[in-house]
């Protein structure tokens, strides 16, 4: 007791106010999850909005490439034959 710090008794905290504040505690954390669980279960709507959408765009693009590449190699073979012929 000597080595505590000159306080009050009404200063000096016991098992009962710990404990009242480890239930406090609890249950602000026990909050702050749920929130966090809401805001998580958000972002996972986000990122599947976001893959739909890469998805779609990829497939877009990739529809074009095939286009430009027929047509490239169609060009390329019509002139192959237009050399051919002309020989």
């Amino acid at each position: 007791m000597e080595a505590l710090p000159p306080v009050s008794w009404d200063q000096l905290a016991t098992k009962d106010d710990l404990n009242t504040l480890a239930a406090v505690i609890g249950a602000e954390f026990t909050a702050v999850r749920g929130e966090f669980a809401e805001q998580i279960g958000e972002v996972h709507k986000e990122i599947g909005g976001l893959h739909v959408a890469i998805a779609g765009q990829t497939r877009t693009m990739v529809m074009w490439f095939v286009g430009i590449v027929v047509t490239v190699v169609g060009s390329a073979g019509a002139v192959c034959v237009t050399l051919v012929t002309q020989l």
